[in-house]
């Protein structure tokens, strides 16, 4: 990428992340002290700290809790370079108000542009999976694709999120970016990469050794060598790779769309397309699919028309998950755990859900099923069509 255009991307990521968050300090203030000590007192965090972790979960962004172990992570880590928070209030607050803008950028609008930006790249992928359709000219393509997603979209993150953050490395910003594509912790997020770099390495070897004969033609030649740079730096321990490796293996973290294909089930059937941020996608496979476009057609009616239409759409898309082997009390957790993701509403109370399921599937055979479609339809209802409607 020419740097007139580098500087271009990093500009308008500056530019979004100040217009677009500029009033979190604002709106963390307003947080009531009570609520905050609590959420201290229970994580044993500064008041500041949950103040901005509370606002963040209302905000759908992700759950309090997971808000406060990255900030603490964050100050841990400056602790360790001699660059420990003052514990002072007005340091506490603005340390968690800037770190706060940047898991609301990461976790809402970076996470956002990356799924969208890899709609193209997903297809070159599945072209160049299929050995009989593949093609010199396909390969440019996929590789091409992919040099584009990665400069125009990831890089200029990545660059700013280091340059805000003192002494920080480049896998400390490639796992800040992996957890908020993953939605994961710190942790997980390591252990993916160790497991994601080997992959990478596989697969890149592959794509080299397809076009490694190829002689004379100068793009090819460039490709080759940065391929073959590419595959000797993953060879190293996780922490001490280039910053290129660390871009693709972010890259390699964003989630592709899902193909349209048809799936048989004798409970949902495909209707129309999925209506997302202004733009229709046709991509009805998945029964949580099916789902999510109910519940934002039930938005549209009312009364006992609205309980009805997605009570039945529930109770038909577990059956479907029944149907395809999932046990009904994972099927439960699987479907929350999408609807918070897909509309953008934070991380569910897993433990809490699981709990009141253990409770609900004493019951047994297909009364369980319904029972757990009533408890499903309710939390649903209330958290994406807000209504106080109950079966």
């Amino acid at each position: 990428m020419e740097k007139n255009d580098a500087r271009k991307y990093t500009k308008m990521v500056t530019k979004e992340f100040e217009e677009t968050y500029g009033d979190l300090a604002e709106k963390a203030r307003k947080i009531p002290n009570k609520k905050a000590e609590e959420l201290a007192k229970k994580l044993d965090v500064p008041l500041e700290i949950a103040k901005v972790a509370i606002r963040l979960e209302l905000d759908g962004v992700i759950d309090a809790e997971s808000v406060c172990k990255i900030l603490v992570n964050e100050m841990e880590r400056l602790k360790k370079l001699d660059f420990e928070v003052p514990d002072v209030s007005s340091y506490l607050f603005n340390f968690a108000v800037k770190e706060g803008k940047w898991i609301e950028y990461l976790y809402k609008t970076f996470r956002k542009k990356a799924e969208e930006s890899v709609r193209n790249l997903a297809n070159w992928e599945r072209i160049i999976s299929d050995e009989k359709a593949i093609s010199e000219g396909s390969i440019i393509n996929f590789l091409n694709e992919r040099k584009k997603v990665i400069e125009e979209v990831i890089e200029p993150v990545m660059d700013e999120w280091l340059k805000s953050h003192r002494n920080s490395s480049y896998l400390d910003a490639a796992l800040a970016l992996i957890c908020a594509l993953e939605r994961i912790d710190k942790e997980k997020a390591m252990e993916m990469l160790e497991e994601r770099k080997r992959q990478l390495q596989e697969f890149l070897t592959k794509i080299y050794n397809l076009i490694k004969d190829i002689k004379g033609i100068k793009l090819f030649e460039n490709i080759k060598d940065r391929i073959a740079t590419t595959i000797e730096d993953l060879s190293k321990p996780v922490s001490d790779l280039m910053k290129d490796s660390y871009l693709e293996l972010i890259l390699n973290s964003i989630h592709r769309p899902v193909p349209r294909e048809v799936q048989i089930s004798q409970y949902v059937f495909i209707g129309g397309p999925v209506p997302r941020g202004g733009k229709v996608e046709p991509d009805l496979v998945k029964p949580t699919d099916f789902l999510e476009r109910d519940i934002r057609l039930a938005r549209r009616r009312h009364g006992e028309e609205q309980a009805d239409f997605l009570l039945n759409s529930v109770e038909k898309v577990l059956k479907t998950l029944i149907e395809q082997g999932m046990e009904v009390e994972d099927a439960v957790v699987h479907v929350i755990t999408e609807m918070y993701s897909r509309f953008g509403a934070g991380e569910p109370p897993i433990s809490e859900i699981k709990e009141k399921v253990k409770e609900l599937v004493r019951q047994r055979g297909e009364e369980k099923v319904k029972i757990l479609s009533k408890y499903l339809f309710n939390h649903l209802m209330n958290k994406f069509v807000r209504t106080n409607l109950r079966v």
